[in-house]
C-alpha cells in the first residue's frame, strides 16, 4: 500500500502538471488557431491580388532583395527585416493607373540589456505607390506613429503655421519648401480629417504608406484610396514644379 507521505506527495504534484498541462494545451490551441488565421489572410490576399490583376508572392524575402530598405526610412529599423505577402503590378490610383507594391514587413528589434534582453519581432502592412514625379524626401506621420522613424533623417520637424496641424503631425525632409508646398491648407485640412492617418512617406518616384498594423484584403483597398484622394490634393503648382524637376533633393 502507499503510504501517508507518497499520497500526499501525489496529491501535491498532480495539480501542478495538470494545470501546466492546460498551459500547455492552451499554448498549442493559440499557435494553431494564429497559424491557422495567417494561413486564411494569406489566401484572402492571393485572391485580392489575383482579382486586382497583380502578382502575389507569399514568401518571406530578405529587404536586402529588394530597394526598400536604401529608399525609406521605414524599412530601416531593426534586424531581420522581411516583405512577405508581396502584391505587385498596376492599379488606379485617383485618377491614374499607376504601378504599385503592397504587402507586409516584419523587423526584429533587442529590447532590455543583461538579463532583461530580448527580441521583440513587429510586423505591419504597407503601400508604395508610383508617383511618376521625383520628390525629395519626405515623411509626414501623427505624432503618436512610429515615432523613432524621425532618428533615420536626422532632421528636426519642419514647422507649419497651422497649430492644430503641428499639434497633431510631425513633418520631416530634406527640403523644406517641398513641404511647405505640398502640405498647404486644403492638404492639411484634409489630413486633420483622419482621426487615425497612416504614416506617408515620400522619396525619389514612390510614395510609401504604412500603418502599425497588418491590414485586411479591404483595408489594403481602402489604403489605395487614401493615396489616390491624398495625391488629389495636391496643390497644381507643386505638382508643376515636380514635373519640372523644380526641387533639390535639399534645401
Amino acid at each position: 500500500m502507499l503510504s501517508d507521505a507518497l499520497i500526499a506527495t501525489v496529491a501535491e504534484v498532480v495539480p501542478v502538471l495538470l494545470v501546466g498541462l492546460v498551459i500547455v494545451v492552451v499554448v498549442v490551441a493559440a499557435i494553431i488557431h494564429a497559424r491557422r488565421k495567417a494561413r486564411e489572410r494569406t489566401e484572402a490576399l492571393a485572391a485580392m491580388a489575383a482579382s486586382s490583376g497583380l502578382a502575389f508572392d507569399a514568401e518571406h524575402r530578405s529587404i536586402s532583395d529588394t530597394a526598400l530598405a536604401e529608399i525609406f526610412a521605414t524599412f530601416r529599423q531593426g534586424d531581420t527585416r522581411r516583405v512577405y505577402n508581396t502584391m505587385r503590378g498596376h492599379m488606379t490610383v485617383g485618377d491614374a493607373t499607376r504601378g504599385v507594391q503592397m504587402g507586409d514587413y516584419r523587423y526584429t528589434v533587442t529590447q532590455g540589456s543583461g538579463k532583461n534582453r530580448r527580441r521583440v519581432t513587429y510586423r505591419f502592412s504597407y503601400l508604395l505607390v508610383h508617383m511618376d514625379v521625383t520628390a525629395p524626401e519626405l515623411i509626414i506621420r501623427a505624432e503618436t506613429f512610429l515615432d523613432k522613424i524621425g532618428a533615420f533623417f536626422g532632421f528636426d520637424d519642419i514647422d507649419f503655421e497651422s497649430v492644430e496641424f503641428s499639434k497633431r503631425f510631425s513633418v520631416k525632409g530634406t527640403n523644406k519648401r517641398f513641404a511647405w508646398d505640398l502640405i498647404d491648407p486644403r492638404v492639411m485640412e484634409w489630413l486633420l480629417t483622419h482621426d487615425d492617418p497612416p504614416l506617408i512617406e515620400l522619396d525619389g518616384e514612390w510614395m510609401l504608406i504604412a500603418r502599425k498594423s497588418t491590414w485586411s484584403p479591404a483595408e489594403f483597398m481602402s489604403h489605395v484610396d487614401f493615396a489616390g484622394t491624398f495625391m488629389a490634393h495636391w496643390p497644381d503648382h507643386t505638382v508643376s514644379t515636380l514635373r519640372d524637376g523644380g526641387y533639390s533633393r535639399e534645401d
